[in-house]
């Protein structure tokens, strides 16, 4: 992509996007898209409920942190169902 890309213009997205590029985006824009297959794709905002699933995880992941009694890692682990 050419160094004098023009980022307020939609139709200049059709072309292929790197890292490089990406970098080089308006911040108050790279927080708007997502490069997917070297594409700029706009993301869409969340759904209230993917929002609250989210916190909802969140909340759990810090809860079982809490009652951990050390920092150190878990690594014990329930051995999954048998199949029948």
């Amino acid at each position: 992509m050419s160094e004098l890309f023009d980022w307020s213009s939609p139709k200049t997205y059709i072309s292929p996007v790197d890292m490089d590029d990406y970098l080089a985006m308006p911040e108050e824009m790279s927080r708007d898209v997502e490069i997917k297959d070297g594409m700029i794709v706009h993301r869409e905002s969340a759904s209230p409920n993917h929002n609250a699933i989210a916190r909802n995880i969140e909340r759990a992941l810090l809860e079982g942190r809490a009652k951990r009694e050390s920092a150190e890692p878990c690594l014990g682990a329930a051995p999954r169902p048998s199949r029948p």
